[in-house]
């Protein structure tokens, strides 16, 4: 109980960084007013009104600065999990035989954590900005929030876990790191969305995971979540939509749950401690 506690403080404190961050960096409307689907789709990539449409190195920089405060907390929430599998391994499992068990309490303490930390964040975001600027509530855009919430909770979920299960096989530093570039990466991929007519990049840009987190690149069958959306060149061909982009990050978060399952049953704690290999 008090490692909870002392995660759900952490998590807090990096929710209002984050959510602080975020409305003072990206969210900038062309005047003193803006509406709730604008100020969502530039958490999500938009300058302004338009959303991210090139590769020019400045939009994908600007892409990957909106992740470094999610980075920041996956990176210490990635240790959540793996303290288990350090020097008191021994200790946890035998008190916890059961680690089918164990795992699932502990991907259920991973996954508060990012969905508190998702939701904190998007709502320090939202109320400094209401102070900041005269927000336009509307319908279109408490869907566009909700997308945005529910996708990113789950990605930020997903590389969270990635980041315990990969740090029991390599240790906390390689895991990190890996975690890190494999984003960064995926950011650095957005710039073939462009060029998707080309049948390979077209599915190197569908199974790229966080161009479903791009929401200017959506469509709805909502008319008017669609509305709100402003058209972008030959988006019609990318095809994204919140039902098949859940799908996608789900499909990527089942994945890696179940595999660090599998880590987590078969792994040698006595002799397989990664942070002391090579000591």
């Amino acid at each position: 109980m008090y490692r909870l506690r002392y995660d759900l403080l952490y998590t807090l404190l990096f929710g209002i960084l984050s959510g602080v961050l975020a409305a003072v960096l990206y969210v900038n409307p062309m005047c003193d007013t803006i509406s709730l689907p604008e100020m969502v789709l530039q958490l999500s990539g938009s300058r302004g009104i338009f959303a991210l449409y090139g590769a020019a190195p400045s939009e994908l920089m600007a892409v990957f600065s909106r992740f470094l405060p999610s980075i920041l907390f996956e990176i210490y929430a990635g240790t959540v999990m793996y303290r288990s599998f350090c020097t008191a391994s021994v200790y946890v499992f035998t008190r916890n035989p059961d680690r089918a068990k164990w795992y699932r309490r502990e991907v259920c303490r991973v996954l508060l954590l990012s969905v508190l930390f998702t939701a904190i964040s998007l709502a320090i975001t939202v109320l400094l900005a209401a102070v900041r600027y005269a927000v336009v509530l509307n319908v279109p855009g408490a869907i566009l929030l909700l997308y945005h919430f529910v996708l990113y909770a789950i990605w930020t979920f997903t590389v969270t876990i990635f980041i315990n299960v990969l740090s029991i096989w390599l240790g906390s530093y390689n895991a990190t790191l890996a975690a890190t570039a494999l984003q960064a990466l995926c950011i650095a991929l957005l710039g073939l969305v462009r060029l998707s007519a080309q049948p390979v990049l077209a599915v190197l840009a569908r199974v790229n995971p966080v161009s479903h987190l791009i929401l200017g690149w959506f469509h709805s069958a909502i008319p008017a979540v669609e509305e709100a959306i402003p058209p972008v060149g030959d988006v019609e061909f990318w095809g994204f939509s919140f039902p098949v982009s859940l799908l996608v990050v789900s499909v990527y978060c089942l994945a890696v749950v179940l595999s660090g399952r599998q880590l987590v049953l078969h792994h040698d704690i006595l002799s397989g401690n990664a942070e002391l290999d090579g000591v």
